[in-house]
């Protein structure tokens, strides 16, 4: 499994740090049961990977978080957008009465009899 290079007690840590290269880090290294610096290493590579987890964790609850806020956010435009619709077919309309009485105040006013004085 190890290559002649890695000694004997760093072989459990290969497959830990293999799928830790891949995103993976969902396995534990299983710390030897002597007591020497073989065992801190072990127990750091340990506490490393609970680092990565834990941050993780976080960033997937920030993620979702923020992909609530969007879709809040996604709402809200929806909404201004279909009022300022809204506004501008209401504008359009006020301009189209606004003729019409002008054309009918116009009509009205030619129809009128001259008044003599």
């Amino acid at each position: 499994m190890a290559g002649d290079n890695t000694p004997k007690s760093f072989e459990g840590l290969i497959p830990i740090f293999a799928k830790a290269a891949i995103g993976d880090f969902s396995e534990d290294p299983v710390v030897p049961a002597e007591d020497n610096e073989v065992v801190e290493i072990y127990m750091g590579v340990k506490v490393m990977l609970d680092v990565i987890r834990e941050k993780l964790a976080e960033l997937e609850k920030l993620n979702s978080e923020l992909q609530k806020k969007v879709k809040e956010q996604e709402a809200t435009i929806e909404s201004l957008v279909g009022r300022e619709l809204r506004m501008v077919e209401l504008k359009q309309e006020l301009e189209k009465l606004q003729q019409q009485v002008k054309l009918t105040s116009e009509q009205v006013k030619q129809e009128e009899p001259v008044k003599s004085a």
